[in-house]
């Protein structure tokens, strides 16, 4: 659970899982960080803004817009001309 404003959530991300047929909090590791084995990612807070990670590549998830920027981008740079082996611009 994540509640960014700490109105009703104290810590602001909490975390549960399922052991025993009963929901138990995940203690936060020596980062601060929520595992989820489940979802093989680890989540904590940075400059009060919830940033996931992909545990096994360490790499950041990307929110839908930081997502299509980066798509956007990478378009973008896949279209730029080429240069050609004498320097000069291929189009």
């Amino acid at each position: 659970m994540y509640n960014p404003t700490s109105d009703y959530l104290k810590p602001p991300l909490r975390g549960f899982r399922l052991s025993n047929e009963r929901y138990v909090p995940i203690e936060p590791d020596d980062t601060g960080a929520l595992v989820s084995e489940q979802l093989d990612l680890s989540m904590r807070l940075e400059d009060g803004e919830l940033v996931m990670y992909d545990r096994r590549t360490s790499e950041p998830l990307l929110m839908e817009t930081e997502a299509e920027r980066a798509a956007l981008e990478s378009e973008q740079h896949g279209r730029l001309p080429k240069p050609s082996c004498n320097g000069t611009q291929v189009t």
